[in-house]
Order: structure tokens, then sequence, then C-alpha cells
């Protein structure tokens, strides 16, 4: 068992080596301040799918409100291409959505959404932001959840309680090709599946009186909203501001929590905390990785 699994150390530290990685968002390469991001919004449902509804709103008009807004805030700075999965009441199935950032060749794509109570998070109130939970294409979704922490430190800003990052495991089964647990959102795992960054972020719940009224009811505070998630995309790829030349500082020390749902009882839910630092070196990727890949194989020969 030792030979094969320095053969494997081996290989990831090729394959690790080989990989390309900044220090910034994984559209902005280090150096490289003239090089273009694309950034796919997708506004959640739309036509006759229209999400959840309180309060006499539909979450579709919601979602497609945000998008729009987002567009605008993040065409004030420089080098970024922004699309639109749509800018109507259309409905759209969830491969199209994926297909549309794989035809714009998109550095990433941010489903926009709003909560409504249900069973598998257990909270009510609040804003999280759906990745990948890490299984398949770890360092794909180490970027997602960096975005991730990024938007949601913006979003508390506003006073929105923020609930962390979830992650949910697919209920039926269903695997990615090296054989490992798919995640349980369309939108995250056909992005993995194309090599294009998915997130989905749910802003505030939409059937919870406080919410709606604090973050939801009336265009400035939708605005509100996408001025939020704007900053914190900038922050990730660190754009500069076309007016004021601008670069938001790195996250440094960020403490999020992460949900991670097994099946559709909260109370089998894996709660956990991490410290996200600024992007870390390749060199302390790999160190980081071979720790935990000899823990593993040490943990196998006892």
């Amino acid at each position: 068992m030792k030979i094969p699994a320095i053969l494997f150390c081996i290989m990831t530290i090729i394959l690790l080596w080989n990989r390309p990685f900044s220090c910034r968002g994984a559209g902005k390469e280090s150096g490289d301040a003239n090089r273009e991001v694309r950034i796919v919004l997708d506004p959640g449902h739309g036509g006759e799918d229209a999400g959840a509804a309180d309060f006499g709103v539909e979450e579709k008009d919601l979602n497609l409100q945000i998008a729009l807004f987002l567009k605008e805030e993040l065409e004030q700075y420089r080098h970024v291409k922004v699309f639109l999965t749509r800018d109507g009441d259309s409905l759209l199935t969830l491969p199209d959505r994926t297909r549309a950032a794989v035809e714009h060749e998109a550095h990433v794509l941010i489903s926009l959404h709003n909560n409504a109570s249900g069973p598998v998070a257990p909270y009510r109130e609040g804003c999280t932001v759906l990745t990948a939970q890490g299984n398949y294409k770890p360092d794909m979704a180490y970027e997602e959840q960096k975005l991730a922490c990024c938007i949601l430190s913006e979003l508390e800003v506003l006073g929105i309680r923020n609930q962390g990052i979830l992650l949910r495991d697919s209920e039926n089964g269903t695997c990615y090709e090296d054989g490992s647990t798919a995640d349980y959102y369309a939108i995250i795992r056909n992005g993995l599946n194309h090599d294009v960054p998915s997130i989905l972020i749910e802003h505030a719940f939409l059937d919870n009186e406080e919410d709606y009224r604090s973050f939801l009811k009336g265009e400035e505070k939708i605005k509100a909203l996408a001025q939020a998630d704007a900053r914190g995309i900038a922050k990730y790829f660190g754009l500069i501001h076309r007016e004021t030349n601008q670069v938001l500082p790195e996250l440094n020390n960020y403490k999020v929590v992460f949900v991670h749902s097994v099946d559709e009882n909260p109370d089998h839910n894996i709660i956990s905390e991490e410290i996200f630092y600024p992007s870390k070196s390749i060199d302390q990727r790999v160190e980081d990785y071979l720790k935990d890949l000899f823990r593993e194989i040490k943990n196998l020969q006892e």
C-alpha cells in the first residue's frame, strides 16, 4: 500500500503544480489587470415558475430586479462583461441556465434567489449562499466558497442575518464521474460538470415578514441587495472601479458557518465553522493537501 500512496502523492503534486492559481478569484490572474472577467447572472425561476410568493410578491420578479440592478452595478468596474440568462419573465430549464454560462465562457455563474421556509435548513430568516460541497473538483468548490464568503460579508453589513454557506448532498444516489456523491442542486452540479464555478444566493426569506419589510420591500432595498452582491463579487475578483479606481481589500480571517445537509431532516445537518484567509499560494495549497492526504493514509494503515 505504501508504493501506490507515494505515487499518488507525486501525481497530486504534479497536477496541483500545473493548475493555474491566482491570488484573487479564478477569473483574475495576478499581474493581469486588463483581463476581462465574464459573469453570468441567473435570475431564478421565471414564467409559470413563480418561486416563493408572499405579501403579494412573487420571487421570480424580485430575482429579476436584483439581477438588473446587479448588472448595472458590476458594469461600473473595469474589464467586466455581464450577461443575464433572462431579462424578462421567461421560463428556462436548469440545463439552459448552465448552457448560457458555457456559451459566454463565464468565469462564474451566479443564480439569484430569495428563500422560503422548508424542511432542509434549520433557519427561517436571513441570507445564505449555496456552493458545491467539495467531494468533486475541490479546487472549484473552494473558489465558490471564497466567493460566497465575500458576498455574505457584504450582505450582513445591510443587517441581514448571515446563515452561512449551505452544502447539500444528492438524496437519490446521483454521483459524479469519479464516484463521489453529487451535489443536490442542478445549478451547482451542472456547473461542476462543465467547469463553470456556480453559486446560488438566497438573499432573504420572502415568507418572513421582518425579512420582507427590511430587505425586500421596495426598489431601494432591492437595489441595496444588488450593491452588496456587487461589492462581494468585486472583492473576490479584485475589480477596479471605473470612477474611483478603488479595489476592495481581500477578505481576511473571515469566519463562516457551513450547514451540510445530507438528507431532508435538519436534525441530521452537519454544522461546522471555518476561517477563510486571503487566497492561499499554490505552495500553501499543496502543503495543506499533502498533510490531509498523509493523515488519511496513516489512518488507513493503522
